[in-house]
């Protein structure tokens, strides 16, 4: 997910998983899952999920500053018709011909946050953040 390649993600998930095993005097071979939730530290494809997410939550309340708010589009603004996606506040997204525009953040944003369910976007955003931190340890 991020915004670097996968190769650079992984060596830096392999160095967060060898320093919380050298933190808990773990294994090398153990499996670091429990120790990530022990911790209550997200690994890096979450904790990257969680920022977005939780940006995401900005622009939907329009407090996120104004040339971010500017990449994205309500989908109700897109067309007049009632649809699912207009009446859950789904944001538009964009077509993309290139994979950079396809990785960039103003589409995965939008499929992030159309990815959250209804219930966790009505939240304030200290219990939203709550809730998605929830959400992502139990998955």
């Amino acid at each position: 997910m991020g915004q670097a390649c996968k190769s650079y993600l992984e060596k830096l998930l392999k160095l967060q998983k060898r320093a919380l095993r050298f933190i808990y005097f773990s294994d090398h071979n153990e499996r670091a899952i429990p120790l990530f939730v022990d911790a209550h530290i997200l690994p890096l494809k979450f904790g990257y999920y969680e920022s977005m997410a939780t940006l995401m939550f900005d622009v939907q309340n329009r407090t996120a500053p104004s040339n971010i708010q500017d990449l994205f589009q309500d989908i109700s603004n897109v067309h007049s018709y009632n649809t699912c996606s207009s009446a859950s506040n789904n944001f538009y997204t964009k077509p993309s011909r290139l994979s950079i525009q396809a990785n960039s953040f103003s589409r995965t944003g939008v499929k992030v946050w159309n990815a959250i369910p209804q219930a966790l976007r009505n939240l304030s955003k200290n219990a939203f953040k709550r809730k998605l931190k929830q959400m992502l340890f139990s998955i």
